[in-house]
């Protein structure tokens, strides 16, 4: 029996027994205050207020909706437009480069000197005098309609 007794006091250790809370002193907590009471709302009004505000929130969202479909709608069209606009310019460049070599085409083969003899001696053209010139200043370009004699 003294093994039994070896065995059973091998296990135990100082301070592992369970305390007597029965001893201890007893601590009193403020009472808990009473949850305060609220008014029911009629739950009619509650519903009503709930479904306006829902309402609010549907027609609020639609309207960012369509605001945001017409915005890529338009981003959408502009960026076709731009694309448009930028076949257009370089259709103006080719346009203008064959314009200016057509030009330099026809100045190449424009005579003056066979143009100054024929319209002196064809026409009987002379250059102006001195006091047959006059000269102005127009604003802007453009042309000039002539509805009477320039003094």
């Amino acid at each position: 029996m003294a093994a039994e007794n070896r065995r059973h006091t091998d296990y135990y250790s100082p301070g592992s027994e369970a305390m007597d809370l029965s001893t201890a002193p007893r601590i009193d907590y403020p009472p808990e205050e009473e949850p305060r009471k609220v008014p029911r709302k009629q739950p009619g009004r509650a519903k009503r207020k709930n479904l306006i505000y829902l309402a609010a929130m549907v027609a609020v969202t639609g309207i960012i909706f369509v605001f945001c479909v017409q915005y890529l709608t338009i981003r959408g069209k502009m960026a076709g437009m731009s694309g448009d606009v930028a076949a257009m310019q370089e259709e103006l460049n080719e346009l203008t480069i064959m314009n200016d070599e057509l030009e330099a085409e026809i100045n190449t083969n424009i005579d003056y000197n066979k143009i100054y003899d024929k319209a002196t001696k064809e026409y009987g053209m002379v250059y102006p005098n001195k006091g047959q010139i006059r000269t102005y200043n127009a604003e802007g370009e453009g042309y000039i309609r002539k509805y009477q004699d320039i003094p």
